[in-house]
């Protein structure tokens, strides 16, 4: 799976740069937070990318139980991407963003976020087209079942709204 979220030399000021996969990681040992087994990952292992972290599950299954509550499985305090603070991840204060799940320290800094995302991601992979795009404040934006997703065009922006189950990846509950 792809690596979508790498924090870069921007991020010493706030700024994510979301880009294609990184081969990094692939051939690595990793434990999978759920079931707490090894796995080697390759190119098709499931994942989910938790405020620039991948995590790797040995299976979907896995993927899905984590899903459902991933303040539990979530050891070490992630940083806020606005204030750059770390902090326990909260159910309160998580959102998703182009299927990622990003937490902020308190409930002022995600609606500060959809304010102006282009401050804390410089780019994003459109869930539609799956191209990275730079973000900007007036990019096409819809949201579903609690997550927020940017869109290089309008037409994808259409083409998600239409089924937006189809490309939504990460929907938590």
């Amino acid at each position: 799976m792809q690596n979508w979220l790498k924090w870069t030399a921007a991020a010493a000021v706030g700024m994510a740069v979301v880009g294609p996969l990184s081969a990094d990681d692939v051939g690595k040992k990793m434990t999978d937070p759920v079931s707490l087994k090894s796995i080697t990952v390759a190119k098709e292992t499931p994942s989910v990318v938790v405020n620039g972290t991948s995590y790797y599950f040995t299976d979907a299954k896995s993927r899905e139980t984590f899903l459902k509550g991933p303040e539990t499985y979530l050891k070490t305090q992630v940083e806020c991407p606005v204030r750059n603070i770390k902090v326990r991840a909260n159910k309160a204060n998580r959102v998703v963003v182009n299927d990622q799940i990003l937490y902020f320290c308190c409930a002022n800094c995600p609606e500060g976020f959809k304010k102006e995302p282009n401050n804390y991601v410089s780019k994003l992979n459109d869930p539609v087209s799956g191209k990275e795009f730079s973000l900007t404040n007036d990019a096409p934006k819809a949201e579903y079942k609690g997550g927020v997703y940017y869109f290089e065009t309008e037409d994808n922006k259409t083409a998600f709204e239409k089924e937006p189950a189809k490309y939504a990846k990460v929907v938590l509950q």
